[in-house]
């Protein structure tokens, strides 16, 4: 049977969108490992057919990532993958140095999913730089670089970062959209929410889920609620999340007088019930690759607030939510005042969104997957079943 390694640099990212991936391949008879730089709690272990720790940090110039390659190969070795698919800069750059020798003989197959280049439009010329090279250089150890927008893909192209027949444009990593809808609150749900956060009834709130990290710019949206405020509007923002920035975005709520509308929630899995209540969904990003929170808002119908990041333009373009300008506080702070001022208007975007939605479904995603790897293994049985979709049915 195949064997395949799921890489990244935290097991976190594993959790929150690799774990569909490790069920649908063990059920078509694969082994499915995982590897990440911390610990795998029991909740999340068992989803695979082995877990390992690999010594690295996601600071890509700490030194413990120097001891990783001898790790991998030593892994690669053991367990003898057929194919290893990396998912965070540093995890895909030490992984492919790492393999590059032994992927040269025929195993294993190295496939890297960019989740969104690091260089981008908004990023300081020696900064892109640096991340182009480094990106070409991990190509050249790459079987597969799947991009997930239309930007990743041009540049991908115009940069020469892989050969052209190893790019592959995939829509996004995918989002069980019935299973989205399935988990819609009921109004008792939302109350309770409601309740938990002391939020009135029939008061607006806006939702943040991400990660605090300076990218995220959640202190825009907090500023955005003190113009909102200002303007003699009255909502709530709820955050869902945590990280390194949350200190320092709460000390910004509080300094604006805001901490009884600021409510941060840290890691939640209730964010359907939370999506269902919201008057919006709001990320306020800088860099994106294609955001999963923004497809399950759509998927559940809650209308979405974005800045122009790539993918996240993608996703709200055509009247499908309301896109402004990157670090454009006031216009940000316009939107929030639309969706209060003119719900209906904001529902109305959100069906359109719904309707959108389905191009980026989970299934098709898998099937596009099952695909790939039939092919990267020489498996013409896999790669036709998969085009016709019956593996991925099944």
């Amino acid at each position: 049977m195949p064997r395949l390694l799921i890489a990244t640099t935290i097991a976190r990212t594993i959790d929150a969108f690799l774990v569909p991936y490790a069920e649908h391949f063990r059920a078509l008879g694969w082994e499915v490992d995982a590897l990440a730089g911390d610990e795998f709690g029991p909740s999340l272990a068992r989803h695979f057919t082995q877990v390992h720790a690999a010594p690295w940090s996601r600071n890509p110039f700490s030194p413990v990532n120097l001891s990783a390659p001898r790790v991998l190969r030593r892994l690669q070795q053991q367990r003898g993958y057929d194919i290893v698919h990396v998912h965070t800069p540093v995890a895909a750059l030490v992984t492919r140095f790492a393999l590059r020798s032994m992927r040269q003989v025929g195993a294993p197959r190295v496939v890297y999913t960019a989740h969104g280049f690091h260089f981008h439009s908004r990023g300081r010329h020696p900064t892109n730089a640096a991340f182009r090279v480094l990106e070409r250089i991990g190509g050249r150890w790459t079987d597969a670089l799947i991009v997930i927008n239309e930007e990743d893909e041009r540049a991908a192209i115009n940069h020469s970062i892989v050969a052209p027949d190893a790019l592959v444009r995939m829509p996004g990593i995918g989002v069980d959209i019935e299973g989205c809808r399935a988990r819609r609150a009921d109004p008792e749900v939302i109350q309770k929410v409601r309740d938990e956060l002391a939020i009135e009834r029939g008061a607006p709130y806006f939702l943040v889920v991400a990660e605090f990290t300076r990218n995220k710019r959640h202190a825009n949206v907090v500023r955005a609620l003190a113009g909102l405020r200002a303007s003699g509007r009255e909502a709530h923002l709820v955050f869902a999340g945590f990280g390194a920035e949350e200190s320092r975005v709460r000390q910004l709520a509080g300094s604006l007088s805001l901490s009884n509308r600021v409510h941060f929630l840290g890691y939640r899995r209730d964010v359907p019930a939370l999506m269902t209540g919201a008057s919006a969904l709001v990320l306020a990003s800088v860099r994106e690759g294609l955001p999963r929170c923004v497809l399950e808002a759509m998927a559940i119908g809650t209308p979405v607030i974005g800045t122009r990041a790539r993918g996240t333009t993608e996703l709200l373009g055509d009247d499908c939510g309301f896109l402004v300008a990157i670090d454009d506080v006031g216009s940000l702070a316009s939107a929030m005042a639309g969706v209060v001022d003119d719900p209906e208007r904001a529902l109305a975007r959100a069906r359109r969104a719904a309707d959108r939605v389905r191009e980026y479904g989970l299934g098709e995603v898998l099937r596009l997957h099952e695909e790939l790897y039939g092919r990267l293994l020489g498996n013409t049985a896999i790669a036709a079943e998969a085009r016709t979709g019956r593996r991925a049915s099944a």
